[in-house]
């Protein structure tokens, strides 16, 4: 039985401006609730939007800036929740733009005030583990210094940094005969990724979000990797928000899952149901990717092209992949568009599908 919820993300929305004078949602109305102690996995194809959900979620979008809207609810330590979506986000990407908000000095001070209070969370309460660890680690820093720099103050509990350091190497069996003052790019990609979760493991965090953290790595580090995930959650009682595309390893730790394509969440409920190729109530893109997961997949792949970036699709966003709408037009899914998410705390197990929904079908 897992606690209350830590983290809710309601109408989430993330709109970029396209060539064409054009705009985009990236993230169009995704929704999810992560419960203390809970692990969350994240599907999809690549391009799905699953990381463009997490970087929103902390506000980060200086590579692209982009509009992000919706509610982040994050529950505080003492009590209540403190929305991270506030207009900080928005006014501080508006500002990269120019313009608007530099004619106005107050508004511009107020965002930036707001925008550094989210250096409270990043590192501290919600640890971020990317995909390509040698990518985000500082390569002219020493494992050593990366701890000094990133490990808060607080988290020390009495102890140095160096103390802290060591007990975290040793647990991810790391050697701390040269692993400590060795440089990113000294050790290999396991070894990197492995630092990465020690590095999350000292920060004690409320929680860690995994970022495609397996790709390019041996089936031996893989296992490796869940392994030491399971055991943070375990040890500390985090909550973990993992995200790949790989269902394997998202069916290995997951408690829930958000099942999501071309920036929607399609389907979101228990691992359990989502994952039971028996359940009849599933999403005709679940079912896809679990039927070539499981390799019952009468052709091994799911048939079409996923949507281009600077493609805008019409009524469901799967429909012209979708069997159920090719061999069964009369459904209209190019038309009609599917409900959202709605109530998650009381419907726990939801599919954005018109096949589920009342509209005339």
């Amino acid at each position: 039985m897992y606690g209350e919820p830590l983290l809710q993300v309601t109408n989430l929305r993330v709109v970029f401006d396209l060539q064409n004078s054009e705009q985009k949602r990236i993230i169009d109305d995704v929704d999810f609730v992560l419960n203390k102690g809970e692990i969350l996995g994240i599907v999809g194809e690549s391009g799905s939007g699953k990381t463009q959900t997490a970087l929103a979620i902390l506000g980060i979008h200086i590579q692209h800036p982009g509009v992000v809207k919706g509610e982040i609810k994050f529950q505080k330590r003492t009590s209540g929740f403190e929305d991270l979506s506030s207009s900080h986000i928005d006014k501080y990407v508006n500002c990269l733009k120019g313009k608007t908000y530099f004619k106005n000095e107050k508004k511009w001070k107020k965002s930036i005030d707001q925008q550094y209070k989210l250096h409270e969370i990043r590192g501290n309460r919600i640890f971020i583990m990317f995909q390509d660890p040698k990518s985000y680690l500082n390569p002219f820093w020493t494992i050593r210094k990366h701890f000094k720099k990133i490990v808060p103050t607080k988290s020390l509990n009495g102890l140095s940094h160096d103390e802290i350091m060591t007990e975290a190497l040793k647990k991810f069996n790391l050697p701390i005969d040269h692993v400590p003052d060795s440089y990113p790019h000294q050790l290999s990609g396991g070894m990197n990724q492995r630092v990465m979760i020690a590095l999350g493991y000292a920060c004690k965090p409320d929680v860690i979000i995994a970022d495609e953290i397996t790709t390019g790595l041996d089936i031996v580090n893989q296992v490796a990797v869940v392994k030491h995930l399971k055991q943070i959650q375990q040890e500390c009682k985090l909550s973990i928000i993992l995200i790949s595309h790989d269902l394997g390893f998202i069916s290995k730790l997951s408690d829930k899952i958000l099942v999501m394509y071309n920036g929607q969440g399609m389907e979101y409920g228990p691992a359990d149901i989502i994952l039971d190729p028996k359940h009849l109530r599933k999403h005709p893109y679940t079912r896809e990717l679990i039927e070539i997961f499981n390799e019952s997949h009468k052709q091994g792949y799911i048939s079409g092209e996923p949507p281009r970036r600077d493609e805008i699709i019409n009524g469901c966003r799967f429909h012209k992949r979708c069997p159920e709408n090719i061999n069964n037009p009369d459904y209209n899914c190019s038309d009609n568009v599917p409900e959202d998410f709605t109530d998650l705390v009381q419907e726990p197990h939801q599919i954005r599908c018109m096949l589920f929904q009342n509209k005339g079908i």
